[in-house]
C-alpha cells in the first residue's frame, strides 16, 4: 500500500484538524442512524438455524442458499458465534469493517491530507453511505475489501505479488456479492500488464481459490451456485426496456434523496479518465460498468443501497488528486459544497433524530424505491424509542404455539426477514418474492405492474399441498417433473447418485424441459379447478386449519363447484380461508348470474384458518336458478391462503 507521507504546507494543521473533523461527523451520523435492516434478518435465519444443528437452510427441510453475501454470512456466524446475539454483533462487525475501510482511505491510500479530507468529507455526508454502513447487510465488508484492494493496486509490491494479493482481495469480494467482479475485474486485468500471460493466469486463478470452492460448494450443497435470490432477480423474463426506465428512476431517485452521491460519483469518474496521470481508470471502468449493470437490472427497492460501492471508488479516486497543486480556493470551496449538499436532505444522518423513522416521516418512494432507513428505523433502529429487537423463534411463544421443524406450519407471506427470523424452524415459509426455490425459477406474474426488488410469482397449483403434505401433487406435468428434480436437490442425501443427477436434470435436461413447458404454456393460463358438490366435506367449525387433505385450495384461476342440481336459494355459507379478499360467481351452466365479493376477516391470528362466509346471492342469480359456483382468490393479507373447505347450501330463504 502506498506509504507516502501527507503532504505538507503551511495550512496542513488545519488539513489535518479537518481530517479527523470528518470522521467524527461521520461517526457522530453513523450512531444516529444505526440500525439492522429487515433483509439482514433473512440471513440470521440461516445462521440461527447452522447453531440449531440444521445446516445452513432458511426454511429447515430444504437446502436452499436464501442470502447473496457468503463471506458476510461466515463473519456474521463467528460474530454470533462470540455473541451469542444478532443485533449488536451486526451493528459493532459493520463499525468495524467501515472504520477499517475509512482508515486505509484517509491514511493509506489518499496521496494528501486535502484529498484525504475531500474524500472523507464526501462519505459524511453522503446519507446512504452512512446508513448502509450499518444495517446488517454486506456493504461495509465490501468497502473494506474496495480499500484494500486499491490499496494494494497503487502500491510499489512486484507485479506478481501485487497481482496474486488482488486477485485473492477481489475473489474475496466476489464471495462477499459476485456481481462486485464488475468493480474489480478491469483493475485486476490492469495488474496483469507486464506479466507473462501463462503466469498471470496462474497467479489469478490461485488468488481466485475461495471464489472457486464457494462455488463448488454451493453447487454441490445447494444443488446450484447461484442463490436463489440470484434467480429471483435475474429470471424475470421482463422486457429489457422497462427495465432500463427502472433503473433510470432509481438513479433519478437518489439524485434528489442524497445531493453528494452522483456528483462524487460522476465527478470521480470523468477526473480519472480525464486526468490518466492518476493511474485511476481501471478503477473508474469499473465503477461504470458497475453503474450500467445496476441501470440494466433497474435497480433496487432500496435508496441508493447499491450505489455505496461504485461511490466509494469514485472517494479513492478523488482522494488521490494533488489538490494544492490547483487553485488555493478550490479545495476549501469543494468542502462547503459537501456540506451544503449533505445538509440539504430532510433525513441527512447528522440531522436525524430518535423518531425520524417514524412511518409519518419523509419516505421516497417512486416506482417502487423507498427509503428502506427510514421506514423501519423506528423498530430496528439502534437509538430509536420503540426500537424492539428481534428474537429468533419468538413466534411459539407469543402465539401460544407448538411449532415443530418435523411437522412445520406452512406460511406465505412476503415479508419475511424478521417474520421468518422469529418464526423459527417450525414454520416453512413460502415467500412468492425473493426466497422460495420453485417459484423463484418462474417468470414475474403480472408484467404490467410489478416492484423492482419484489417479483411477484404466482404459486402453481398443488405446490402448496405439496408442501403441507410432503408430497408432490402438482398438477402439471412438466412442471411435476421439474419439481421431483428441486425436492431431490433440496432434500435427498448430499450424494445421493440420483440427487447429483437431478442437479444435472434441472440445469440442462429434463427438469428444465418440463419446467420451460409450464412457463411457456400454462403458467399464465391457469385453468379453473372443477369440484364436484359431493366431493366436498360437511361443514367445520371456525378456526380450522386449512391444511386439511379434504379441503381445496383456491389457484389463481379459482375453483369451479358444481352443484348436483340447479339450486334457488338466496343465501349460502361457505368455508374459506381466513384473511383473505374473495369473489363469488353464480353460474347456470355457462352463463354468469352475477357476482358478489366477500371478504373473510379473522384478526389477531398468525395461522388464520377456515371462517364460515354467508353470502347473499344475487337476485338474477335466485330466481334463475344456480347450478356452478366460480370461488376465485381477489387479496390475502400476509398471512392468508385462498382455501375453499365446504360449501352449505342448504338454507332456506326466499327465492323471488
Amino acid at each position: 500500500m502506498n506509504t507516502t507521507p501527507i503532504i505538507g504546507s503551511k495550512f496542513s494543521p488545519i488539513w489535518r484538524t479537518l481530517r479527523w473533523v470528518a470522521l467524527i461527523l461521520f461517526a457522530i451520523g453513523l450512531v444516529r442512524t444505526a440500525w439492522v435492516s429487515e433483509d439482514s434478518y433473512i440471513t440470521f435465519r440461516t445462521i440461527d438455524n447452522f447453531f440449531h444443528g440444521y445446516g445452513l437452510r432458511w426454511n429447515v427441510a430444504e437446502r436452499v442458499q436464501t442470502y447473496s453475501h457468503p463471506l458476510w454470512m461466515m463473519l456474521m456466524s463467528v460474530g454470533h458465534f462470540l455473541s451469542g446475539e444478532f443485533y449488536f454483533t451486526a451493528l459493532v462487525l459493520g463499525g468495524l469493517c467501515t472504520a477499517g475501510a475509512l482508515w486505509l482511505l484517509g491514511f493509506r491510500i489518499a496521496t494528501g491530507v486535502i484529498g484525504a479530507t475531500c474524500a472523507l468529507f464526501i462519505l459524511a455526508f453522503s446519507k446512504v453511505f452512512v446508513e448502509y454502513s450499518t444495517s446488517g447487510l454486506e456493504a461495509p465488508l465490501t468497502h473494506l475489501l474496495l480499500a484494500i484492494f486499491a490499496g494494494l493496486y497503487y502500491s510499489d509490491l512486484a507485479p506478481k505479488k501485487r497481482l496474486f494479493s488482488m486477485a485473492l482481495v477481489a475473489a474475496l469480494a466476489a464471495v462477499n456479492r459476485i456481481d462486485t467482479l464488475l468493480l474489480f475485474g478491469p483493475t485486476l486485468l490492469m495488474a496483469m500488464r507486464g506479466i507473462p500471460i501463462t503466469s498471470a493466469i496462474k497467479l489469478a486463478l490461485a488468488g481466485f481459490l475461495p471464489l472457486i470452492l464457494w462455488g463448488c460448494f454451493a453447487t454441490l450443497y445447494y444443488g446450484t451456485p447461484i442463490p436463489v435470490t440470484g434467480y429471483a432477480k435475474a429470471m424475470t423474463g421482463l422486457p429489457q426496456l422497462g427495465l432500463l426506465a427502472q433503473g433510470g428512476r432509481y438513479f433519478g431517485n437518489i439524485a434528489t434523496q442524497d445531493p453528494v452521491l452522483l456528483p462524487a460519483l460522476i465527478a470521480g469518474i470523468l477526473v480519472a479518465f480525464g486526468w490518466k496521470a492518476l493511474g485511476s481508470r481501471a478503477l473508474a471502468l469499473g465503477a461504470a460498468l458497475y453503474c450500467f449493470y445496476l441501470l440494466k437490472i433497474g435497480g433496487g427497492y432500496m435508496t441508493g443501497r447499491f450505489l455505496t460501492l461504485p461511490l466509494f471508488v469514485a472517494v479513492i479516486i478523488l482522494s488521490r488528486i494533488e489538490f494544492r497543486s490547483w487553485k488555493p480556493w478550490l479545495a476549501p470551496a469543494f468542502l462547503v459544497g459537501v456540506v451544503a449538499a449533505g445538509l440539504n436532505c430532510k433525513t441527512a444522518p447528522l440531522l436525524s433524530t430518535r423518531d425520524s423513522g417514524s412511518r409519518t416521516a419523509v419516505i421516497t418512494e417512486e416506482g417502487g424505491i423507498v427509503d428502506e432507513r427510514v421506514w423501519w428505523y423506528a423498530r430496528v433502529g439502534l437509538l430509536s424509542n420503540s426500537r424492539d429487537i428481534p428474537v429468533a423463534d419468538s413466534f411459539s411463544e407469543r402465539l401460544g404455539l407448538d411449532l415443530k421443524p418435523d411437522s412445520p406450519r406452512i406460511f406465505v407471506d412476503g415479508i419475511v426477514g424478521l417474520d421468518g427470523f422469529m418464526s423459527g424452524p417450525g414454520m416453512h415459509t413460502v415467500d412468492p418474492f425473493l426466497c422460495d426455490p420453485l417459484l423463484m425459477r418462474l417468470p414475474v406474474w403480472d408484467r404490467e405492474n410489478w416492484r423492482v426488488g419484489h417479483f411477484l410469482r404466482r404459486i402453481p397449483d398443488g405446490y402448496l399441498e405439496s408442501l403441507a403434505f410432503e408430497s408432490n401433487l402438482i398438477q402439471h406435468a412438466g412442471l411435476a417433473r421439474a419439481y421431483d428434480d428441486l425436492r431431490l436437490i433440496t432434500r435427498g442425501r448430499l450424494l445421493d447418485p440420483k440427487r447429483l443427477s437431478a442437479i444435472s436434470s434441472l440445469a440442462f435436461g429434463a427438469g428444465k424441459s418440463g419446467l420451460n413447458d409450464y412457463i411457456q404454456n400454462a403458467y399464465r393460463n391457469p385453468k379453473v379447478r372443477p369440484i364436484p358438490f359431493a366431493e366436498l366435506p360437511t361443514p367445520c367449525e371456525d378456526g380450522q386449519s386449512i391444511w386439511d387433505p379434504e379441503f381445496r385450495l383456491v389457484g389463481e384461476s379459482g375453483v369451479l363447484v358444481r352443484l348436483d342440481e340447479p339450486v334457488k336459494n338466496s343465501s349460502i355459507t361457505l368455508g374459506l380461508g381466513g384473511k383473505a379478499e374473495y369473489r363469488i360467481t353464480f353460474l347456470a351452466g355457462e352463463r354468469k348470474l352475477g357476482t358478489v365479493p366477500c371478504p373473510v376477516g379473522q384478526r389477531g391470528k398468525l395461522f388464520p384458518g377456515i371462517m364460515a362466509a354467508p353470502i347473499k346471492v344475487p337476485p338474477q342469480a335466485v330466481k334463475a336458478g344456480y347450478n356452478r359456483i366460480l370461488i376465485e382468490g381477489v387479496k390475502y393479507m400476509r398471512t392468508g391462503i385462498f382455501c375453499l373447505a365446504y360449501v352449505d347450501v342448504s338454507q332456506q330463504g326466499p327465492t323471488d
